[in-house]
């Protein structure tokens, strides 16, 4: 089992899961493979196609780019989650994505921060579908690595 087909793999599994509620059997049947092979792949068992990846990453409306990065640290995850899962912040699929690919290596981001970043791209009329954050995120992440690095 390889390392990079673990992380993706997990990752995989955290969108079907956690974001889009398909169990195994019926993401498999999207995807249009047995449930027992979508299995393997989130375990880590067997390696998989780019061009699997990207059918996923179209039938989970995200890219493809977001499933090879894998997922933040398990702390930072779960502030996510308790975010996108409370419906007062009406987090987005693209807003939920661009969260999730902010990582400073392997340090916990606050929900306090995260929240932050997701008023921060909510105002700067930031267009989600490039990857790259405006100015002022840029500043605030900054920002918020330095309060990390001084913990």
């Amino acid at each position: 089992m390889k390392k990079i087909d673990k992380l993706i793999g997990k990752t995989i599994q955290f969108w079907r899961k956690n974001v889009f509620g398909y169990t195994a059997e019926k993401f498999a049947e999207k995807l249009g493979i047995s449930k027992g092979y979508i299995s393997k792949v989130e375990s880590g068992y067997t390696g998989i196609s780019l061009s699997k990846i990207e059918q996923i990453a179209k039938i989970l409306k995200i890219s493809p780019l977001t499933i090879l990065s894998g997922l933040p640290v398990k702390e930072s995850l779960d502030a996510i989650l308790r975010i996108y899962r409370n419906p007062k912040y009406e987090v987005t699929i693209k807003e939920l994505e661009t969260l999730v690919n902010i990582r400073f290596r392997d340090k916990v981001i606050k929900e306090e921060h995260y929240l932050q970043i997701l008023k921060m791209l909510r105002s700067s009329n930031s267009n989600l579908n490039s990857y790259r954050p405006k100015n002022e995120i840029d500043i605030l992440l900054l920002d918020i690595e330095e309060e990390l690095s001084n913990n």
